[in-house]
């Protein structure tokens, strides 16, 4: 379903620092596998246990994004 990329702790010494202690890296095959984990960790009951925020898009090149950016 998911692959696990990576885990970590939020240094406190990041500049610009998002308020949160710790991180995870997933990835999916595609939308609906990710939109299906994320109802089963809220069936699961996690976020009584986590303060848990979601981003999800398709992986891009450096290029393709900073060409977005600039059209901001």
């Amino acid at each position: 379903m998911q692959r696990f990329l990576a885990w970590g702790v939020n240094d406190s010494a990041t500049p610009k620092r998002a308020p949160y202690d710790f991180f995870g890296v997933f990835a999916f095959p595609d939308e609906r596998a990710a939109i299906e984990y994320e109802r089963i960790f809220e069936a699961a009951g996690s976020y009584a246990y986590f303060d848990q925020v979601n981003i999800m898009g398709e992986i891009e090149s450096y290029g393709t994004v900073l060409e977005k950016l600039s059209g901001l």
